[in-house]
């Protein structure tokens, strides 16, 4: 199933794209690009010590939890430990995931193009946009709850490749019909090179969108998603958010 793997491989290298909704977060942004470095490095650095680490116990059944199974034959403490371990991580990336998409809906609320219910830009006295949070929560306990992993999968890695693509065409549109506006990072190469660097992303993308037409249900659930949201953004939802934040700014 050449979708299913190049879904999972596309799927295992997201989420590089969302740190930039943590932006607001850091003093400068080099102090951003750095630590996208740090962990770029870091990762495959871990995930390989510890693979291989784990092969030295032997053959084994290579699905989930093998890691904690294949560390306690070589030591048996390490089993609860890495249980343990492996559920603070797996809470840490969540909460880190919300924390993206939290900053990601407020942009969305108090854009210039008001895409969602000012109600999702609300936040705590300490910044918690408690709103979007849970409203991230509930969608994905659906979609966990109706859904396989293998579809969920397939379905994420589509939706990256088509807001890749739209934001590379974005990328071009503002190149070109704003070139003058400061920017804090530059493509080398000026023009030719933006251009090279969206070709090369869009044969890419192009592939990854054509083996997704392998699996029909996938195309189906992204188009029917979309236009569910869409609709209910659009037609039951207030807006009106970025009128009111330009008034009570200037006041």
């Amino acid at each position: 199933d050449w979708n299913l793997f190049l879904s999972t491989m596309l799927w295992l290298c997201t989420g590089w794209d969302s740190v930039g909704n943590l932006a607001l977060e850091v003093e400068k942004p080099r102090h951003l690009v750095d630590g996208l470095f740090l962990a770029a490095f870091a990762a495959p650095v871990v995930y390989l010590a510890c693979t291989f680490a784990a092969m030295a116990a032997g053959p084994g059944s290579w699905n989930d939890g093998y890691l904690a199974q294949g560390y306690g034959q070589l030591w048996a403490p390490l089993k609860p430990w890495i249980v343990v371990m492996g559920s603070l991580s797996n809470f840490l990336i969540y909460t880190s995931e919300l924390a993206c998409l939290a900053r990601m809906m407020e942009s969305m609320v108090w854009g210039f193009l008001d895409y969602l219910p000012c109600r999702l830009g609300d936040h705590w006295e300490r910044g918690a946009h408690v709103l979007a949070v849970l409203g991230i929560t509930a969608i994905q306990c659906l979609l966990v709850a109706g859904l396989s992993f293998e579809y969920l999968v397939e379905l994420s890695s589509f939706l990256h490749v088509i807001a890749l693509e739209i934001c590379t065409a974005a990328f071009l549109q503002l190149r070109f019909t704003s070139p003058r506006p400061r920017r804090v990072w530059t493509v080398p190469g000026g023009d030719f090179g933006s251009v090279v660097v969206a070709l090369l992303l869009f044969f890419v993308l192009t592939i990854l969108v054509l083996s997704a037409f392998g699996s029909p249900n996938v195309v189906y659930g992204a188009v029917v998603g979309n236009i569910f949201f869409a609709a209910i953004s659009f037609f039951l939802l207030p807006k009106g958010c970025h009128e009111a934040w330009f008034n009570t700014d200037s006041a």
